[in-house]
């Protein structure tokens, strides 16, 4: 039991560290970064029945960026801030960035650390080499840690084909060993999407009417079909319906920074158990 409670012991060290470590970095890039970031607040309402500030689930992301040795660097944190004013705030995950322009070529890699992780030993990486030129792109995700392994591949090229603009994108899934080819066209106010791999194939229509709502039913070969109708209104207000039948009806209402979203289950024309979670994003200055 002992080891067990030493590796605990550990962990929970090296997440303090890392957690004032953090706060440490905050304050010092805000003051001598080229261009500071503002944090931006999210507060959500949890699920369920509380008894006071415990609904609300109030978050704080905060990035900066700048340039140094002819790299492009941006990074960033996201703390979690308890609705008790005598916790202080904890990160729940951090990032870094950076990217360099070769010739036409440009690279990037991003690293994101999950701190609220059991174990703090590893960090997801996202690789990416592209070329507006020819319009290409690679990219590649993986981790990096005590082991290094590549989980994804995609490739994206861009095509002009009868006057409208085709994406083919193949992927390919390391740890299932598993693959499927993207295709993305629009010409005009329709656009079209299929994803098709060995097992299915997935068919998206999307159609612009009324200058920019916009109906989109979508459906696979093995039978499963949604529609989601999408109203936008004036002063950056929209509210969005999606329906699967027998499957689930989801509403998203936005109106500026506010985002609620209704979510509920149904069978046949009987809806039940409706979920309810309403969040907003405040930039603080």
């Amino acid at each position: 039991q002992l080891p067990t409670e030493e590796a605990h012991s550990q962990h929970e060290t090296m997440r303090l560290l890392c957690r004032y470590a953090l706060l440490s970095a905050i304050a010092s890039c805000a003051v001598v970064s080229a261009t500071p970031g503002k944090p931006r607040l999210t507060v959500n309402v949890r699920n369920g029945e509380f008894s006071g500030l415990e609904c609300l689930d109030p978050s704080v992301q905060w990035s900066t960026s700048g340039n140094a040795a002819d790299f492009d660097y941006e990074i960033g944190a996201d703390l979690s801030i308890s609705p008790n004013i005598d916790v202080s705030p904890s990160p729940k995950s951090v990032f870094g960035k950076i990217s360099r322009k070769f010739g036409g070529w440009g690279l990037s890699a991003r690293a994101d650390v999950d701190l609220g992780a059991p174990t703090i030993d590893s960090a997801a990486l996202d690789l990416g080499v592209d070329n507006d030129e020819i319009d290409l792109a690679l990219r590649v995700l993986g981790s990096a840690g005590k082991t290094c392994s590549v989980d994804k591949v995609e490739v994206r090229k861009g095509l002009s084909l009868f006057g409208s603009m085709v994406d083919v994108k193949p992927r390919f899934n390391v740890g299932s060993m598993s693959g499927d080819v993207a295709l993305s066209c629009k010409a005009g106010s329709t656009g079209v999407d299929v994803v098709a791999s060995m097992d299915e194939q997935k068919f998206t229509v999307s159609q612009r009417v009324l200058d920019n709502n916009f109906i989109t039913p979508s459906f696979t070969t093995k039978g499963k079909f949604a529609l989601q109708l999408k109203r936008n209104l004036a002063d950056n207000k929209s509210i969005t319906t999606t329906i699967k039948p027998n499957e689930s009806v989801s509403v998203r209402w936005t109106d500026g920074a506010w985002v609620a979203d209704f979510d509920s289950p149904i069978e046949g024309i009987n809806i039940e158990n409706v979920d309810i979670k309403i969040r907003r994003k405040i930039d603080i200055y």
